[in-house]
């Protein structure tokens, strides 16, 4: 049997959809972005895709700054997400497809962009060296999957994380008596170690991850055949 991994990772790719019905409303600049809403997201959280991006919703504040729809913008948008996704290891991400609703008045619209993430490229890798990968999106999701199955050889560990993030993983691992004992390997785009608050690991790598130094680094940790 090969050793099993862990791996929780970031990463895409997405379809760059045409968008139409929007032009010709109104003069681009003067529709007011009411709302963008994402779907699908487990691997990152809305706010962190949205700093990449040039369209964003206006504030919600009668004096809050105002933002405004442009096409050419938004489709440079999607490929920012593909590029977002792909910089994390998610070569088949995609934006399945996304809706751009025109208010009655014509003065607005909100926005909804449906992604599918895929799974992240550097698990695929990892399993043609012979191991068993396994996968979660969240600290949550990888707490159940680690209750329910055979203990794994190595975790490999992403900080930021949705919904429960490497930090809060790494706390309720440690509690639990079943996988306190489990090896970690941290591996963030979220600076030198140093900069970041401690915690407990057996590796530490940053991202964009040297995949010779991955397997070097989780190899004395698993028990292959």
């Amino acid at each position: 049997m090969c050793a099993r991994v862990f791996a929780r990772f970031l990463g895409t790719s997405v379809v760059l959809l045409t968008l139409a019905g929007v032009a010709g409303c109104k003069e681009e600049g003067g529709v007011k972005v009411t709302s963008m809403t994402f779907n699908g997201l487990q691997a990152v959280k809305p706010n962190q895709l949205k700093t990449v991006l040039a369209t964003n919703a206006s504030s919600k504040l009668p004096w809050g700054e105002k933002q405004y729809f442009a096409r050419d913008q938004f489709e440079a948008d999607l490929k920012r997400i593909v590029a977002f996704y792909h910089d994390r290891g998610y070569p088949d991400a995609r934006v399945t497809s996304f809706d751009v609703k025109l208010s009655d008045d014509q003065k607005s619209v909100a926005i909804t962009l449906n992604i599918s993430e895929g799974q992240p490229l550097v698990a695929e890798r990892i399993e043609l060296e012979g191991f068993d990968v396994h996968t979660a999106a969240n600290g949550e999701l990888a707490l159940k999957v680690l209750q329910d199955e055979e203990p794994p050889s190595v975790i490999i560990l992403d900080l930021m994380m949705p919904v429960m993030n490497g930090w809060q993983f790494r706390l309720a691992q440690q509690s639990d008596p079943n996988l306190s004992q489990i090896p970690v390997v941290v591996v963030t785009a979220a600076g030198v170690r140093e900069d970041i608050p401690a915690i407990s690991a057996d590796g530490w790598l940053s991202k964009p991850v040297d995949f010779d130094r991955l397997l070097a680094t989780i190899g004395p940790l698993c028990q292959r055949e």
